[in-house]
């Protein structure tokens, strides 16, 4: 079962998909008076490099006191790998849903592969580096480090799916790094030898003829992995759902929990064009499947 307080969490969290709209836009503005936390922004998880930012993180500490240790949740944001921000203009409402249901909401940046500057596995590092931060230094801002989620869209959901899946393989690259206790996947990447795969990993990688392998989800999920739960639009013209439903097989086939969720990806946000509306799952969740993906954890 969760923690004291999840059981919020596992009705409030349906709305997340809701929220990781593709918004490229930053904000900084404040957290208002009125949020459940307070935000410690800017904490650097690793050195400085080229990319200034690329190695912070921000936690969202609730202002309610707890009996018990807070689990985390480590947002990843997506971008293709070359944009995007730990800071948008949906994070502070994604903040406050996840600290309403009992989480410390942590948001990583990591480095951006902008001409080639940072190609896989930069990202794959930060956000491994990130996680033993939370493991290692978490408690001095607050954080439980018992119970850890990582969770992405996109982009995003390749990364939170393959630190959490590869950490138990002998690749050189995930092999040692922090296990974490469960992972959501949001229309993920997860099979890079794919046509459409193969047209994202060459944003990621030069060398994807070679490495498609090696970044691919599909490629580490086995029965000793923490649960998963993918989400995906039926309809998802970026990243398609052919690449959720191969994760699942994989899973099936390999003794892994994995939940899937296919579903209407239709968006209401009239601003944006249909292949980025059809690239966020906004309805339809199974409740009942999440729900009982949450209690498993």
């Amino acid at each position: 079962m969760l923690l004291a307080g999840n059981n919020a969490f596992r009705r409030t969290l349906l709305l997340v998909p809701l929220l990781v709209l593709i918004a490229f836009a930053v904000s900084t503005t404040a957290a208002r008076a009125a949020d459940p936390y307070t935000v410690e922004s800017d904490i650097a998880y690793g050195p400085a490099n080229d990319q200034p930012g690329s190695n912070l993180l921000d936690v969202y500490v609730p202002n309610a006191a707890s009996a018990t240790p807070r689990p985390v949740f480590v947002w990843i944001h997506g971008g293709g790998w070359f944009t995007g921000d730990k800071v948008s203009s949906t994070m502070a409402f994604k903040a406050k849903t996840l600290v309403d249901a009992g989480f410390v909401f942590v948001s990583v940046n990591y480095r951006l592969n902008r001409g080639d500057f940072a190609p896989w596995p930069a990202a794959v590092d930060d956000v491994a580096a990130a996680l033993a931060w939370v493991r290692g230094h978490g408690s001095e801002v607050g954080l439980g480090t018992t119970r850890i989620v990582t969770a992405g869209h996109s982009a995003g959901g390749t990364l939170a799916t393959l630190v959490a899946l590869a950490s138990n393989s002998d690749d050189p690259v995930y092999a040692g790094s922090d296990a974490v206790d469960g992972w959501i996947d949001i229309a993920g990447i997860n099979d890079f030898s794919t046509v459409h795969g193969g047209f994202w990993g060459s944003l990621w990688s030069a060398e994807l003829d070679q490495l498609s392998a090696r970044m691919s989800p599909t490629r580490f999920v086995d029965a000793q992995d923490p649960p998963g739960y993918v989400i995906h639009g039926d309809d998802d013209g970026l990243v398609p759902a052919s690449h959720s439903l191969a994760l699942k097989d994989e899973a099936d086939r390999r003794g892994a929990r994995v939940s899937l969720d296919v579903v209407d990806a239709w968006s209401d946000q009239a601003w944006m064009p249909d292949r980025f509306r059809n690239h966020v799952p906004t309805g339809g969740v199974n409740v009942d499947a999440l729900n009982r993906f949450l209690d498993g954890l």
